[in-house]
């Protein structure tokens, strides 16, 4: 497995399963008939705020994070990956993953869901073939790439993956998960310049996050000197 265990890139590529925020509403499946004037802000700053507040009460937070998905509050929700709190950032996490998961509308997600439910169990070609007419169908759809690049390194296919995780990023430049994988699979195949902006990345979106921060300590030992 080279320089990385297979459950980190799996983990950096996103849930195993569709995000289910508990206790969340609206959810993006009922966001377009939510109605922002029951909300008590219509402003994602504020909801940002609140959701990385760790003084507010939960129902607060989960509250604030339901506003901040049915909003697309993309921005928001990836500023406050940046949190002191790890439940804020895991909460952040989840509502982006929500977001990316139904881009391409409720069919295109249940595919996904079915290709990710045959990667969980091991039948990767399958997962591989459900990945890949979802991103000929949708190749304005980054997580049918991102999928599929976690598939191909499963496979044993880095440089594959690494392909599909650099277009993820040219579409996306905020996707988190995407950069980890990318930096991920640079380290198996040894392209140090490669996972070093990687890591980066990351790191600008996750500064805390105990994996980048070890990685980017193993791929700077491993840089070759000037």
């Amino acid at each position: 497995m080279g320089y990385f265990i297979q459950t980190e890139f799996v983990q950096a590529a996103g849930p195993a399963r569709a995000p289910q925020p508990a206790k969340v509403s609206p959810t993006p499946d009922v966001a377009a008939s939510s109605s922002h004037s029951s909300s008590p802000s219509d402003s994602p700053a504020v909801d940002g705020a609140c959701l990385c507040d760790t003084a507010a009460p939960a129902a607060e937070r989960r509250a604030a994070l339901g506003r901040l998905i049915a909003a697309r509050a993309e921005q928001a929700l990836t500023a406050c990956l940046a949190a002191d709190d790890n439940e804020a950032v895991q909460m952040a996490a989840t509502g982006l993953w929500e977001l990316w998961y139904g881009e391409a509308g409720p069919e295109a997600r249940r595919s996904l869901e079915l290709g990710i439910e045959a990667m969980n169990a091991g039948e990767l070609d399958s997962a591989a073939a459900i990945f890949s007419r979802l991103a000929a169908k949708y190749p304005d759809w980054p997580e049918a790439e991102n999928k599929l690049a976690t598939v191909l390194y499963l496979q044993g296919k880095p440089r594959g993956s690494i392909a599909l995780c650099q277009s993820v990023v040219a579409k996306k430049p905020d996707h988190f998960g995407a950069w980890n994988g990318l930096a991920l699979c640079a380290i198996q195949v040894e392209d140090w310049p490669l996972a070093l902006r990687a890591v980066r990345e990351s790191l600008r979106l996750q500064p805390r996050a105990e994996m980048n921060l070890r990685l980017l300590k193993l791929v700077e030992s491993r840089m070759p000197e000037a």
